[in-house]
C-alpha cells in the first residue's frame, strides 16, 4: 500500500489511464467530478487521500441546484471515484472492474429498524433474481419511502396509518420523481408493503396503474430518413458505427439488445438474426436484411478487434470488451444524426427515435399491427397502437365525418 502520493497525484494516475477505458465525454464527466473533490480536499487542507474525506464526498449526493434532492447520477459517480482511489491505493494499480450501480442507494437510516427492512429487502430481490434494473428501482422506492416515514417520525410500519402512501407518492412526484416515471415503482412499494401484515392492508391505497398520456410520436420525415441512408452509406465513418447505424434505422432493436448481439445470434446461411430479448425474456426472430448484413460482415472482416469475445461490437480501446453502456449508443447514433445534416435540437435521439422510425415505416408499409409488436418485442400487442399516430392516412381513416347545416355530412 502506497500512502505517499497526494490525492492530486493519484487522480492524474486515474484519469491518465482512463484513456484507455472510456471515451473522450466519459473521461470528461470523470475529471469533474475528481476537480469536485479535490476541491473539497482543499477546503478541508488535506492532501493525502483518508476514508473520512471519501465518506465526506460520498455524502454529498445532491443536486447542485436542488438543495436536499438527493441525485442518484451523483451519488454513482461520487462513490465510483473514491472506489478507484482506494483500489489504486490498496493494490498499486487501477481496477477498472465495473461498480455496480444497484448498489448506489444509501443504506444509513437512523432507526435501526428501518435500515433492517431495507436491507432484508434488498436481498429478497436478489434471491428472487430479478434483474438488476429492476433490483434498482424496487430498492430506491423502498430507501425513499423508509425515509420519508423516518422523517414524519415513524419509528415502525405499525405506525402507518391511512393515506401516508398516498401521500407519499405525491410528495415522490414533487421532489424525485417525474410523473411519467410513477408507474415503474408501484411494483416496488406493493413488494415492500406486503411483506408485513401491518403494512399490507395499504397496498389498496396504491393505483393499480399510472394512467400514460398518449402523445403522437415524432418521427424523422421522408426527406430526413434518405440523407440518413445516404450519410450510412457513403460518409467515412467506422464500420462498427456503420452497422450500428443501419440495425437501429431499420429494426427498432433496443439499445440494450444491441449491445448484448452475439456472434452466435446471426444465422448467416439461413439470414436470421435470432436473441433473447433483455427487457421482455421474449425471443426476436429478425430476417437478416442486406443492408445491416453486410455492414456487420465488413466489420468482422476487416475492422472488429481480435478477440476471444462472444459478443458482436466491441468497444475501440484496449482492452477490447463489449458495449456496455447505452449512453455509447446514444452518442454514436445522436453523432451519426448530426453529421448526416439533421437537426435534433428539442428532439428525442438515439435508439428510442430509430425505434419510433422503424415502427412508423413498418405501419406505412401496411405491415399489421401484431406482427410490428413482435418485431418490436412488445409484450402486449396495444403497445404498438401509438405508432398509427405517425401515419396521416391511418388517422384519416379514424376521423368522424363532419356534420352539415340540414343534416348532410362531410
Amino acid at each position: 500500500m502506497d500512502m505517499k502520493k497526494t490525492l492530486e497525484e493519484l487522480i492524474a494516475t486515474i484519469l491518465a489511464g482512463m484513456k484507455e477505458h472510456y471515451s473522450t465525454e466519459t473521461c470528461r464527466q470523470y475529471r469533474d467530478v475528481y476537480n469536485r473533490l479535490l476541491k473539497l480536499a482543499d477546503s478541508r487542507d488535506e492532501q493525502f487521500y483518508c476514508d473520512e474525506l471519501g465518506n465526506v464526498f460520498i455524502a454529498d449526493s445532491n443536486y447542485v441546484f436542488k438543495p436536499g434532492v438527493y441525485s442518484n447520477h451523483r451519488y454513482y459517480f461520487h462513490k465510483r471515484c473514491v472506489l478507484l482511489i482506494e483500489r489504486l491505493i490498496a493494490i498499486g494499480k487501477t481496477d477498472w472492474s465495473k461498480c455496480q450501480r444497484n448498489d448506489s442507494i444509501p443504506r444509513n437510516f437512523e432507526n435501526p429498524l428501518f435500515e433492517k427492512i431495507y436491507n432484508d429487502y434488498l436481498q429478497v430481490l436478489k434471491d428472487e433474481g430479478l434483474k438488476p434494473g429492476s433490483i434498482c428501482s424496487y430498492s430506491r422506492a423502498a430507501f425513499y419511502f423508509l425515509s420519508y416515514l423516518s422523517e414524519k417520525g415513524y419509528c415502525s410500519l405499525e405506525e402507518l396509518s391511512p393515506g401516508d402512501t398516498t401521500e407519499f407518492f405525491l410528495e415522490m412526484s414533487k421532489t424525485h420523481w417525474d410523473l411519467k416515471c410513477l408507474g415503474s415503482y408501484i411494483s416496488g412499494m406493493k413488494k415492500l408493503l406486503n411483506r408485513f401484515d401491518s403494512s399490507r392492508v395499504y397496498i389498496r391505497e396504491l393505483p393499480s396503474h399510472m394512467p400514460r398520456k398518449k402523445e403522437i410520436i415524432e418521427v424523422y420525415t421522408d426527406e430526413e430518413q434518405t440523407q440518413l441512408r445516404s450519410y450510412l452509406d457513403h460518409a467515412d465513418i467506422s464500420k462498427r458505427n456503420r452497422a450500428i447505424g443501419l440495425i437501429a434505422l431499420e429494426t427498432g432493436m433496443r439499445a440494450v439488445d444491441i449491445c448484448n448481439l452475439k456472434l452466435s445470434d446471426i444465422d448467416w446461411k439461413k439470414e436470421t438474426v435470432y436473441l433473447i430479448q433483455e427487457k421482455t425474456g421474449a425471443t426476436l426472430n429478425l430476417p437478416l436484411r442486406a443492408s445491416y448484413g453486410n455492414a456487420m460482415m465488413e466489420y468482422l472482416l476487416e475492422e472488429r478487434p481480435m478477440s476471444d469475445s462472444k459478443y458482436l461490437f466491441l468497444q475501440e480501446r484496449a482492452p477490447h470488451g463489449k458495449i456496455t453502456s447505452h449512453c455509447c449508443l446514444y452518442v454514436i447514433l445522436k453523432n451519426i444524426v448530426k453529421n448526416a445534416g439533421i437537426d435534433s435540437n428539442g428532439r428525442i435521439n438515439g435508439t428510442r427515435m430509430m425505434r419510433h422510425n422503424a415502427a412508423s415505416n413498418m405501419v406505412k408499409k401496411g405491415v399489421p399491427l401484431p406482427a410490428i409488436a413482435e418485431v418490436l418485442g412488445h409484450r402486449d400487442p396495444n403497445s404498438t397502437m401509438t405508432y398509427i399516430s405517425t401515419d396521416g392516412k391511418e388517422l384519416s381513416k379514424c376521423t368522424l365525418p363532419l356534420p352539415l347545416p340540414g343534416g348532410a355530412h362531410v
